[in-house]
């Protein structure tokens, strides 16, 4: 993995989604938010590593509708806003 997001980086994320209609965020977009977060080096699949997580599953992927948690706590942040 690279230090930054790139847009390669982008379409390997993309590729499982794009079939679905899952996403309405650009490339560009996918790599800015990911920098501003400040977690692209700590993401990933432990409990401790960050993701990207829609707020609204019913909702695409979009600037408005994502939050960079740790795995550990998505069941506490679906549980706050539920």
């Amino acid at each position: 993995m690279s230090n930054t997001p790139t847009h390669l980086d982008y379409l390997n994320w993309i590729g499982p989604r794009r079939y679905i209609n899952q996403v309405a965020i650009t490339s560009e977009e996918w790599v800015d938010w990911w920098k501003e977060t400040g977690c692209w080096l700590q993401r990933g699949s432990s409990p401790d590593d960050y993701c990207m997580k829609r707020i609204e599953t019913s909702l695409p992927f979009s600037l408005d509708n994502i939050v960079c948690i740790q795995n550990k706590d998505k069941g506490k942040y679906w549980n706050r806003r539920t």
